[in-house]
């Protein structure tokens, strides 16, 4: 899978992330922070920010957040809703020295890379020693009736999964959907106090703000913004009936809380 390829659809689709999928990802970051410390005075980097729905509630918690991505269109959307000063970088080679923070928070970011220890390696390199480390991916028997329904009404009018997408879901995705290989990753990186667990987290999302999600999502964003006003409107009325009676969200997570070595 190319970094590129998946830093460009992110970029791409930075302004519908920020929409209903970034009120999903909230519920979710809050269901991760609750696994840390008391915020409060503490400097958090966030890395994998995106439009930094983790860093709002860590500064609305009383941190120091500041969050950092790889794809700046990302960043541009954060900065505009936080008035913080986001960073560009990469996970796994953190533009940071060591022991400058005291915790690193990384949200749905491992389950997008091939070496996901590196990435947990670097963090721990940035926390100061006792520092904490936490991060989530999705579970592997994580499924909602809504993706089927939203991807067959696009695979209806023509959309086919990007290739970073299917490589990311045949490869790096299965590295740390489950506890034990969350863990693992965390063990290499020598953390420790290594507490993995699989956490369902119940999202109240009304049909439309599910189908909002599902559309919102880079694998989907872009081809959905270049659908003629006309058939968007009616995809969007389509799904509206299609939803309707769909059961209410619950999230299949793996979420790590660790800490550095002291």
């Amino acid at each position: 899978m190319s970094n590129v390829a998946l830093r460009n659809a992110y970029d791409a689709g930075a302004d519908a992330y920020g929409d209903a999928p970034d009120r999903l990802f909230g519920a979710l970051a809050e269901a991760l922070l609750v696994r840390g410390p008391g915020w409060r005075g503490l400097l958090v980097l966030d890395v994998g920010a995106g439009t930094g729905t983790a860093t709002r509630r860590l500064a609305a918690a009383g941190a120091t957040a500041v969050p950092m991505d790889a794809a700046v269109g990302m960043l541009a959307v954060a900065r505009g809703r936080c008035g913080c000063r986001p960073v560009a970088g990469d996970a796994t080679a953190l533009p940071v020295r060591s022991g400058a923070v005291d915790a690193v928070v990384m949200g749905f970011l491992l389950n997008h890379l091939p070496h996901p220890e590196i990435a947990l390696a670097e963090a721990a390199r940035v926390v100061r020693p006792g520092g904490w480390v936490l991060a989530s991916t999705w579970a592997r028997e994580n499924d909602h009736p809504v993706k089927h329904v939203v991807e067959a009404a696009l695979t209806a009018r023509g959309w086919t999964p990007p290739q970073w997408y299917a490589e990311l879901k045949q490869q790096s995705a299965l590295l740390t959907d489950t506890a034990a290989g969350l863990a693992a990753a965390a063990r290499h990186a020598r953390l420790e106090a290594i507490d993995a667990a699989r956490v369902d987290v119940g999202v109240p999302l009304a049909p439309a703000e599910l189908v909002g999600w599902r559309l919102g999502m880079p694998h989907n964003a872009p081809f959905v913004a270049a659908l003629p006003t006309r058939e968007r409107r009616e995809l969007l009325t389509d799904l509206g009936r299609a939803t309707a009676g769909l059961p209410a969200l619950v999230c299949g997570t793996v979420m790590l809380a660790a800490r550095a070595r002291r």
